[in-house]
């Protein structure tokens, strides 16, 4: 039970990471750019753009989140396997939507499959940041 609240944070985190996508599908400069390259196909670089431009949503938004859930729930546990819980929703729910799958047959696919992989693992990469710099800080002491 003890955990309980981390679990909650990942639902929250799946809740705004596909907020946010539906926010930048419909306002992302990276789109208006995309739309006004003459023949672009899948195999265009400039797909990378949107790819970054993802990854860095994703990120931040894991960010956001582990950051607050260290700032409301203070007494809430803070290791790796509450990072892992926080984890898991988005884990287990972007694997069984539909529309994801992890294909590299073209700069297109490649980008948005790596976007995938970053959100599977970003509260992990977000977690060992936070806990990096934490010693770091406390180093310098």
């Amino acid at each position: 039970m003890r955990y309980f609240p981390a679990l909650v944070f990942g639902l929250l985190l799946f809740v705004m990471v596909n907020f946010a996508f539906s926010i930048s599908a419909e306002y992302s400069p990276i789109l208006n750019y995309l739309k006004s390259i003459p023949n672009l196909n899948s195999n265009s670089g400039e797909y990378w753009l949107l790819g970054l431009h993802d990854s860095i949503i994703v990120i931040l938004i894991s960010l956001i989140s582990l950051v607050a859930y260290k700032l409301i729930l203070p007494k809430s546990p803070f290791n790796l396997f509450a990072a892992l819980l926080i984890q898991l929703p988005i884990v287990i729910l972007n694997l069984v939507s539909p529309g994801v799958t992890l294909n590299f047959s073209s700069t297109y696919h490649s980008a948005t499959s790596i976007v995938n992989l970053i959100s599977f693992v970003s509260i992990g990469l977000v977690f060992f940041v936070l806990i990096a710099y934490n010693k770091h800080l406390n180093r310098d002491k």
